[in-house]
């Protein structure tokens, strides 16, 4: 009786356990969820940001077939380039991933398909986070080159511009320094800043995608 006893009460002991494990394992996953929700949202920001910038640079792309020792275009240069000089990065929310593997947790999830599901989309946004690293690089060489053919302290003076809005607010601006061999080296930066954003915006329209599948395959795995 007192081995019965004893069994009994091991059992109902790893019964709580589990339950209680169980329990800890949906917080979790909720919490996912709602990272899920929050990366989807800051996701469809983060590509219309990139989409203006884009554009912005595009059209400046296509003043490099223009002869601008004329200065007929020094105003829609100086507009374009501030119009596309900000980055448009994606910073994932993985603080419940973060929180699941570095305090032992992730052990918690039970069902390989979700756990594969979770480090699956860990190592897709890994991959964003370092691709941004190029969008930042991309745009800082820009302004580096930028600095030999425009005057740089336009943006700094708030009566040329509404830093908030990113609009010029005078057009007496001072004329751009042609030298043929920087115009060369900025348009073709320029060029690479264009593909560098196009293949950041389809990993973020991916990781969106993901994301969206994602919340829907764990409401359904665990009844939320």
């Amino acid at each position: 009786m007192l081995f019965l006893a004893v069994f009994l009460g091991f059992v109902a002991e790893n019964i709580r356990e589990t339950y209680i494990e169980r329990h800890r394992e949906k917080e979790y996953i909720a919490s996912f969820i709602q990272n899920l929700r929050s990366d989807t949202a800051d996701i469809r920001k983060v590509i219309e940001r990139n989409l203006v910038k884009s554009d912005a640079w595009y059209s400046l792309l296509q003043l490099g077939k223009q002869d601008l020792s004329t200065h007929a275009y020094d105003i829609e240069f100086y507009e374009r380039f501030i119009e596309g000089a900000s980055n448009p990065i994606f910073r994932p929310n993985d603080a419940t991933l973060v929180q699941l593997k570095s305090s032992g947790n992730l052990r918690l999830v039970n069902k390989k398909e979700v756990s594969d599901s979770l480090l699956s989309y860990d190592k897709r946004s890994e991959l964003i986070v370092y691709h941004n690293e190029f969008i930042q690089n991309s745009t800082d060489e820009i302004w580096k080159i930028g600095y030999s053919i425009f005057q740089a302290w336009v943006f700094a003076d708030s009566t040329y511009l509404d830093l908030s809005k990113r609009k010029l607010l005078r057009k007496d601006l001072p004329p751009l320094s042609i030298q043929p061999a920087q115009l060369q080296l900025f348009f073709g930066h320029l060029a690479r800043s264009l593909l560098i954003l196009k293949v950041n915006r389809e990993y973020l329209i991916q990781q969106k995608e993901k994301a969206t599948g994602l919340i829907i395959f764990l409401e359904k795995k665990y009844n939320l």
